[in-house]
């Protein structure tokens, strides 16, 4: 089986500046849609939170799983006490929550619509290599700090750094890999809902 597979190179990315720091845009979906009209199904994106004290945007239809790729923060959600969120540690709340942080650093953002049907499973390679099983899901895979080989049955794939790769619900395993130790990949995994059979 030929895989869909999709890059998002570096060069080809959309930055801009929010309030706190500067946001990139690694890919939404609709493909037409934009991210300040609140009408997107999904969307992962890159930012940099460069004051000490942020007041995060409200997303009321939204879940948001965020992880930080550089550094840490406090990140206090309504009125329950802060937490220190550690680098490639995952925290996900509601994008409607009274959400405030403290704290600079690089982070990683996936956005999805409520009551989508899907689910979002977010994680990342410290050790390389690793060998995954893509299951007929989507997959998303991110490289921080360094570039990876994603190697299928067929090919093998270079990415570089902060670079975005996607692939289509494929059911054979890859191999990620990289000769650069300061290699991280961030894996987001989507499961579509599970289909009603009786």
């Amino acid at each position: 089986m030929t895989m869909n597979i999709e890059i998002f190179e570096k060069k080809d990315q959309n930055t801009t500046q929010w309030s706190g720091g500067t946001t990139t845009e690694l890919y939404i979906t609709p493909q037409d849609r934009r991210y300040a009209d609140r009408d997107f199904s999904l969307r992962i994106s890159s930012a940099t939170v460069e004051i000490e004290k942020s007041i995060f945007t409200k997303l009321p239809n939204y879940d948001r799983f965020l992880m930080i790729l550089e550094n840490n923060i406090k990140l206090q959600h309504k009125d329950k006490l802060g937490e220190i969120l550690q680098p490639f540690a995952v925290d996900a709340f509601d994008g409607a929550d009274d959400t405030i942080s403290w704290g600079c650093c690089k982070d990683f953002n996936v956005m999805l619509r409520k009551n989508s049907g899907l689910t979002v499973n977010l994680q990342a390679y410290v050790q390389l290599p690793k060998k995954i099983m893509l299951a007929e899901k989507e997959h998303f895979f991110y490289s921080v700090g360094g570039t990876f080989i994603l190697q299928t049955n067929l090919e093998k794939i270079k990415v570089g750094k902060e670079t975005l790769i996607h692939i289509r619900k494929a059911v054979e395993p890859i191999t990620i890999y990289s000769n650069e130790e300061s290699t991280t990949v961030i894996h987001v995994e989507i499961t579509p809902p599970i289909k009603d059979v009786s």
